[in-house]
């Protein structure tokens, strides 16, 4: 017979890794609490022995959530969105806010918009959105500013849903077409 009995040494080891599993999830429940006292000697552990991992898709519900809204106003004085390619515009939350976006590398570009480290883009947003919008349409139609607004809905600490906000990313006027 085969004695599948482990040395105390593995076991003693076994029981460090089993608790530090338990203190590295306790850690990623609750990060105010415990992060200054356990991370530094269970960071390591986790990190070597390639355990780290996180619950937190799991654990806590979304605080922030939103959807872009992009009006355009037309020379005729007309009002648009841009977003679905001139249609009416409304400031209510699509049923399916990820149908609003062309792919998934327009529904990336959006949501990179509100990533500080990325937050110079926009700035070219306005002259290509004109730029597309007006080599495509008769002078009436033409687009003469439009605005990049994000429609956030948060989610309190007691979970009420706090009133929705608009977040005006950009302002742009379009410059008149050159002859």
């Amino acid at each position: 017979t085969i004695d599948w009995r482990l040395p105390l040494w593995a076991n003693i080891f076994a029981a460090y890794l089993i608790t530090a599993v338990f203190a590295w999830n306790l850690i990623n429940l609750y990060p105010k609490q415990l992060n200054s006292w356990l991370n530094v000697p269970i960071d390591k552990t986790m990190k070597v022995f390639r355990l780290s991992q996180t619950w937190n898709m799991f654990s806590r519900p979304l605080r922030q959530d939103g959807w872009f809204v992009i009006p355009g106003l037309l020379a005729n004085g007309e009002t648009v969105d841009l977003l679905t390619d001139g249609g009416p515009l409304t400031w209510e939350k699509p049923s399916l806010v990820s149908a609003r976006y062309q792919g998934q590398r327009w529904r990336k570009y959006y949501l990179n918009l509100l990533e500080p480290s990325v937050s110079g883009a926009i700035k070219f947003y306005g002259p290509y959105a004109c730029h597309k919008w007006n080599s495509q349409h008769i002078a009436e139609k033409q687009l003469v500013g439009l605005q990049v607004v994000y429609m956030v809905n948060k989610t309190e600490e007691n979970f009420e849903k706090a009133p929705i906000r608009k977040w005006v990313l950009l302002n742009y006027k379009c410059e008149a077409p050159h002859d």
